[in-house]
């Protein structure tokens, strides 16, 4: 339940997931982690996970 409510509260001003971003390049999401930084600029990271 925690996700679902922390993937609306970033849809809400217009932010995507990695999920969708993924979705709409047609790539998996290993894929586009790989990518984030060598393609283009890595993206801020939303969230309390410390990972």
């Amino acid at each position: 339940m925690a996700m679902v409510t922390e993937t609306l509260r970033l849809k809400e001003p217009g932010l995507l997931t990695s999920t969708a971003v993924a979705r709409m390049l047609g790539i998996s999401t290993t894929t586009l982690r790989r990518l984030e930084g060598k393609l283009f600029e890595p993206a801020p990271r939303q969230g309390n996970r410390k990972v």
